[in-house]
């Protein structure tokens, strides 16, 4: 499944992590090809445990999927956002 036309998509959330991996077809379009996600513990008192967890949710994940060691790409969640007004021009 790991060829050049494949890209793998991860989302690491606070509380869940979800793999997909998509195809390019000849037109350029992505196909869904497969799909798959883990929950983690969400409890604070248990944050020490979270990266390893982690690393545990993604490793079953690319086995479960099949990707094996190929380059991905990856979206992260944070608990700070700025919130920024800019007045735009009519």
């Amino acid at each position: 499944m790991a060829d050049n036309q494949t890209t793998v998509a991860i989302n690491i959330g606070s509380q869940r992590i979800g793999m997909a991996v998509f195809e390019s077809s000849k037109n350029g379009t992505l196909i869904l090809k497969a799909y798959d996600s883990e929950t983690i513990v969400a409890d604070p008192a248990m944050d020490a445990s979270k990266i390893s967890q982690t690393r545990i949710a993604v490793a079953d994940l690319a086995q479960r999927l099949k990707v094996g060691k190929t380059k991905a790409r990856y979206a992260i969640s944070g608990q700070s956002v700025f919130t920024r007004f800019v007045k735009l021009p009519p």
